[in-house]
């Protein structure tokens, strides 16, 4: 099965009542780390910000990161820097209306900035001489972003991890509080028809105690996820946002392993330490 972006407007989702709950854009920046730098990107008549956590050398894995609603690139600080130690390079983007980003979120937009922003920064990636194969990562709302990308260029992203993602938008619309009338699932961004067509390397990570998005949601999205090498990772006693401070080095070390095999064949596995 072949998605061909054909899509690209959500205009249910986009009616003022869901928008203001699923977004909540931020405009504070903050200053790059070490090793990091900020840059802007474009899309229509917006800016859109980024920060770039560039590593040593030049073979290691890059990512496209999509963050969560509540976030903006500053909180992928820690990850960012964390992943770039260990020679993947990471590009957190922001929405609109976050961070140094202009313009208003909505979720039309949201998908339409990130085919947008995908030649930008695979060119800068080859401007900075980076030789590792792309991939993109979506944490909770940015996996919606993150399944777009990997269904629609299966040339240009090599692989694809979502954590704490959705598979249904009727399920994140309940976890944010909201059930508007007449909504159902052909409304929605569709994570669950594109995810069968993605044939690239797969990770899932979800936590076990996540009260927002139910575990459920990651073993649905395991199990259609049209990809052969696909993995599904469940953290114990990890909410929404903790996964990655329950698991401490071994997240960077789980992402790593899963980064290095782009590009090879590769087979399910389990972690010590993470349920599968």
């Amino acid at each position: 099965m072949k998605y061909r972006i054909l899509k690209r407007e959500y205009p249910a989702l986009d009616q003022a009542l869901i928008r203001e709950k699923m977004f909540f854009p931020s405009p504070l920046a903050t200053r790059a780390p070490a090793g990091a730098r900020d840059m802007e990107l474009e899309a229509d008549d917006c800016v859109i910000g980024a920060r770039f956590y560039r590593p040593d050398g030049d073979d290691g894995a890059n990512i496209i990161l999509f963050h969560g609603a509540r976030d903006t690139v500053a909180d992928c600080d820690h990850i960012g820097s964390g992943l770039a130690a260990t020679g993947v390079a990471v590009i957190a983007v922001d929405y609109r209306g976050y961070g140094k980003s202009s313009g208003k979120p909505s979720a039309t937009v949201m998908i339409r900035d990130a085919h947008a922003i995908l030649p930008q920064t695979t060119a800068l990636l080859a401007k900075e001489n980076r030789k590792g194969h792309v991939a993109v990562m979506g944490r909770s709302l940015g996996s919606a972003c993150a399944i777009e990308l990997a269904a629609s260029y299966p040339k240009e992203i090599a692989g694809m991890i979502i954590e704490s993602g959705f598979a249904r938008t009727t399920t994140l619309l309940a976890a944010l509080g909201i059930a508007p009338a007449g909504f159902n699932e052909t409304d929605g961004f569709a994570n669950l028809e594109k995810l069968k067509a993605i044939t690239r390397p797969t990770m899932i990570i979800h936590g076990l105690a996540d009260q927002l998005i139910p575990v459920a949601e990651a073993e649905t999205m395991q199990a259609e996820c049209g990809a052969r090498g696909k993995e599904l990772q469940l953290v114990p006693g990890a909410g929404h946002q903790e996964i990655e401070a329950k698991t401490g080095r071994m997240y960077f070390e789980v992402l790593g392993r899963f980064l290095a095999k782009l590009g090879k064949s590769s087979t399910r596995k389990r972690r010590p330490g993470v349920r599968s």
